[in-house]
């Protein structure tokens, strides 16, 4: 199926921004997700792929249920936003980097690879490393505001409150284990996520449909 002229615009827009300098800057590790500019890459390159049933990314623009921004669904190598112009402002911004960590933990199949060997990832921590890489994006993307005034949509006690604060802490360490280091803000991150109304009819205990992203 061709896509539309917004649907090829969109998908541009979302590989500029993880080939971006603030999008390649994340690295970190969070409940054996690894997050970084190689990663973005991989998938940055799957979108320049043809979409068929074999390899490839595909975009839909379709009205989203109330509470969700924008969603990847990994069984079908599918970004979905709710309108053509979508990533025009900074938040939709961070949230495209968000998704996007979703399409690179698919990539790595049902598990990803440990020194203990291959290993499940759950819902929350997958959210979690989206939430904190989006946030991380913002911190690098905007650095002359984000180290002073939060932006509008850290709402006290959200998933992107809680994340953005990890975000300004972890900044500066390449490669920082979240997990280790920031073991009681993550533990209210994945509180906060579970208790979101995007969340919170999730068993976000369970996993993702993750099953591998070809080029």
């Amino acid at each position: 199926m061709t896509e539309s002229s917004a649907q090829q615009s969109l998908r541009s827009l979302i590989g500029t921004i993880l080939m971006s300098p603030a999008a390649q800057k994340i690295d970190f590790k969070l409940d054996n997700i690894h997050v970084n500019g190689s990663g973005l890459s991989y998938v940055a390159l799957a979108l320049l792929s043809k979409p068929d049933k074999g390899g490839g990314m595909h975009i839909r623009i379709t009205k989203l249920s109330a509470g969700l921004e924008a969603q990847y669904h990994p069984e079908i190598n599918t970004y979905i936003f709710p309108y053509e112009n979508y990533g025009s402002t900074r938040f939709q911004r961070q949230t495209i980097v968000h998704e996007s960590v979703h399409a690179l933990r698919d990539a790595f199949g049902p598990k990803v690879l440990t020194r203990a060997g291959r290993v499940r990832t759950i819902k929350v921590s997958e959210e979690a490393a989206a939430f904190v890489a989006g946030a991380l994006f913002d911190v690098y993307d905007t650095p002359n505001t984000a180290n002073s005034v939060s932006p509008p949509w850290v709402v006290g006690g959200s998933p992107y409150d809680v994340a953005y604060g990890i975000a300004l802490r972890i900044a500066s360490n390449d490669g920082v284990d979240v997990t280790a280091s920031e073991g009681i803000a993550l533990d209210a991150l994945k509180k906060a996520i579970r208790t979101n109304r995007a969340y919170r009819h999730t068993n976000m205990s369970g996993t993702y449909a993750n099953d591998g992203l070809r080029l």
